[in-house]
């Protein structure tokens, strides 16, 4: 999903905006067997980044699709996905 404020409660966890809380970020949520929260990820730029699709992949990972408006934006495990200033790049 994606949020526009400056803050987001997920559980345990807290979620802040890179950009502000005019502008989308994007996060994930995995839940286990009772509902619980196990682990919450979110990534964005300084601008619009929006997640609109996420299948499970044969090797128990995940691919997650989407867009950002940035012309790079840093996800959690430390990769950097380069844009095109001023165009919607798909991930």
């Amino acid at each position: 999903g994606y949020f526009n404020s400056t803050r987001m409660q997920v559980g345990d966890y807290t979620l802040t905006n890179k950009g502000s809380d005019d502008y989308l970020d994007s996060f994930l949520v995995k839940y286990d067997r009772n509902n619980e929260v196990e682990w919450v990820s979110s990534f964005g730029g300084t601008s619009y980044d929006e997640i609109q699709s996420i299948a499970e992949t044969e090797d128990g990972g995940y691919i997650v699709g989407g867009y950002f408006y940035n012309a790079s934006i840093k996800l959690d495990n430390s990769i950097t996905l380069k844009g095109y200033s001023g165009y919607f790049k798909s991930i």
